[in-house]
């Protein structure tokens, strides 16, 4: 239950940073408001320690890229530090998902098998194609990301960080998983699968 719970909060904390941020730099100067995200991160990462957290990266790896960049962000009295968090995110993802097409199985696979253990060689074949895609999407949405937060308007970041990149992310895992239930025709028993199953299988011929 603990571990459900700073799970929720981590997404929170995460969908909310470009909006702190923004509403943040109005009220305090920008050392100021550095301090209060450094401080929120490491109480972050105590809090999943005490949740039960054992990886060694996941504790201390987000604190101190977000230590790194608040104390260039109060060093150089420049905000744009602090807004290259989401493209260094989608930078980390990209490392993960490229990683494990070398180190398989890739992680779209490993996510399939939990769902569906017995995959076939186009199954499997199929996921590795569909983590491409994902590295692709996220050298893209870092560079949009990271030029908004280096030249694009504030409330343009804030758009894109906080809302549009989630829409997109979202649209894909919805458009991909539509795609890969026809192409493989296999439908589980809940009620959006059999919704899909509706329109998506091949009906069988009238006598």
């Amino acid at each position: 239950m603990r571990k459900v719970v700073v799970g929720i909060s981590a997404t929170l904390l995460a969908v909310a940073y470009p909006v702190v941020v923004s509403v943040g730099l109005k009220h305090w100067a920008v050392s100021r408001l550095a301090l209060l995200i450094a401080a929120a991160a490491v109480f972050g990462a105590a809090l999943r320690w005490l949740a039960g957290s054992k990886g060694l990266g996941s504790l201390l790896v987000p604190p101190t890229l977000v230590a790194v960049l608040a104390s260039m962000a109060s060093w150089q009295g420049d905000a744009r530090w602090l807004l290259a968090l989401p493209s260094l995110v989608n930078i980390g993802l990209l490392i993960s998902f490229g990683q494990s097409l070398w180190l398989s199985p890739p992680l779209v696979e490993r996510f399939a098998r939990l769902v569906e253990r017995e995959l076939s060689t186009a199954q499997v074949a199929y996921c590795r194609q569909v983590t491409r895609v994902w590295c692709g999407f996220f050298i893209v949405n870092a560079g949009i990301s990271g030029l908004l937060a280096w030249r694009g308007p504030m409330n343009w970041w804030v758009a894109y960080t906080g809302l549009i990149s989630y829409v997109l992310v979202g649209s894909l895992m919805a458009g991909e998983y539509v795609f890969r239930k026809w192409r493989f025709q296999k439908f589980g028993a809940g009620l959006h699968d059999r919704f899909l199953a509706f329109f998506l299988a091949p009906r069988a011929p009238r006598p």
